[in-house]
């Protein structure tokens, strides 16, 4: 899991990347603990990437 913080000028975005590679499991069926959506946070992402 890598959070990215992109800014030019005013302009600031946050990506959000995942990647799943786990010997031959699959992720979880809920992924809303993967990509961390039940947590609060100081800035939610405005991109998630997920591969």
């Amino acid at each position: 899991i890598l959070n990215i913080e992109l800014s030019h000028s005013s302009i600031r975005r946050l990506i959000h990347v995942i990647t799943w590679n786990v010997a031959t499991s699959n992720p979880p069926d809920d992924i809303n603990s993967l990509l961390h959506l039940n947590q609060i946070l100081q800035q939610n992402p405005d991109l998630f990437v997920i591969g």
